[in-house]
């Protein structure tokens, strides 16, 4: 490797760690939130209480990071529906979540991860173990789980995105709400199956903001610096 060859690849190196640098340098929402709350569910709807009016309360259970300081806390949560949050498919519902304790947050949720079970034990007798996605139009987000035979817990996996407002800074993670019932799930798909619903069911959410989004701006700059010493590399080892 000559040395002109080996001072541009240095220079892109040092250019990637500035790079990176810069980006960790500013302020960013980064950690782990968990809240608790209740909701009502219903075939392709989950109304986060208090019920009606699109939004629902929780409490701010835990927090590390950026969300360390706000315990404890409340905040508003929106209400989902399949018809216009679908399931598996990219979308933008700003205002997702909303703290009391950190109005310069504005997170957004950007996806619905589609269940990942089979639906094939969805229908047999209730019995510990047994796993199930229902078949649902537009696709289930829903994991069921029998703990036991009478009893069972639901999550779903959502992809959020967060919006300093303070600095423009955007995070991006993942968040998971659990619910657990005192019935297997057969019991919860036959209500829902006759367009009932299954009311006021406690829930718990982690959702964890780990990866900074860089600005396309400085995405632009630094892909711009990168390609310039390179090229000086490339010209000066044919010189």
């Amino acid at each position: 490797m000559t040395n002109t060859l080996r001072l541009g690849l240095r220079g892109a190196v040092l250019l990637s760690i500035a790079f990176s640098s810069t980006i960790a340098a500013n302020a960013a929402i980064l950690g782990n939130l968990n809240i608790n709350g209740s909701a009502t569910v219903g075939l392709t709807t989950i109304d986060f209480l208090p019920l009606l009016g699109g939004t629902g309360a929780f409490t701010v259970a835990s927090g590390s990071g950026s969300f360390a300081s706000i315990v404890p806390n409340t905040g508003t949560i929106k209400d989902l529906d399949s018809t216009m949050e679908p399931v598996g498919v990219p979308l933008s519902l700003a205002n997702f979540v909303i703290l009391t304790g950190l109005p310069n947050m504005q997170l957004t949720l950007t996806f619905i991860q589609p269940g990942v079970f089979s639906s094939a034990q969805c229908g047999d007798p209730p019995a510990a173990g047994q796993t199930c996605t229902p078949v649902v139009p537009g696709g289930s987000p829903f994991n069921l789980l029998n703990g036991t035979a009478t009893s069972s817990t639901a999550s779903f996996g959502v992809l959020v995105q967060a919006l300093d407002t303070n600095t423009g800074e955007v995070t991006a993670g993942t968040g998971t709400f659990t619910t657990p019932f005192s019935v297997p799930f057969q019991t919860i798909l036959s209500t829902l199956s006759n367009n009932g619903v299954v009311a006021d069911n406690p829930y718990s959410a982690t959702f964890t903001l780990d990866t900074i989004v860089p600005e396309p701006a400085t995405m632009t700059m630094g892909a711009l610096g990168l390609g310039l010493i390179v090229l000086g590399a490339i010209r000066r080892k044919r010189a």
